[in-house]
């Protein structure tokens, strides 16, 4: 675990982030609902900013999106957080900067073991990555 966490780290730039957060709940969807959209081979999520052990429960989180060689704009993108065994997810809204890079700001209610799924849609595109993170205390 903590070589995958130092190959991220090593491969992700420092920047700072901004924009106000929308934050929503969201039910755990069943595998067949979630099999019914598709994904393009072609888009690319890059983590861009830090994934350290933060100690505080918050955590300002930037990607980077490609489509093929070209940044992807205008696509709406959240990311949803939970620990294992969780049913509700809350799903933070991401603000657009520049150049295909969305922002956004994750809370965590407790120290523990998290997933965070980075969900991007654009007209037919529908893709996510999963990171995991700890949140110390």
């Amino acid at each position: 675990m903590k070589a995958i966490r130092l190959a991220v780290i090593t491969c992700i730039s420092s920047i700072f982030l901004f924009g106000c957060t929308k934050i929503e709940e969201h039910e755990q969807t069943s595998g067949s609902e979630q099999e019914a959209h598709e994904h393009s081979s072609d888009v690319t999520i890059e983590i861009v900013s830090p994934i350290v052990e933060p100690a505080i429960k918050e955590l300002d989180i930037e990607v980077a999106l490609l489509n093929g060689e070209d940044a992807l704009t205008d696509a709406k993108v959240g990311f949803e957080t939970w620990k294992d065994g969780e049913t509700t997810h809350p799903y933070f809204d991401a603000e657009e900067g520049e150049n295909g890079h969305y922002q956004s700001k994750l809370l965590f209610e407790e120290p523990g073991e998290y997933t965070v799924k980075v969900h991007v849609e654009k007209g037919s595109i529908h893709e996510h990555k999963e990171i995991y993170i700890t949140v110390g205390e």
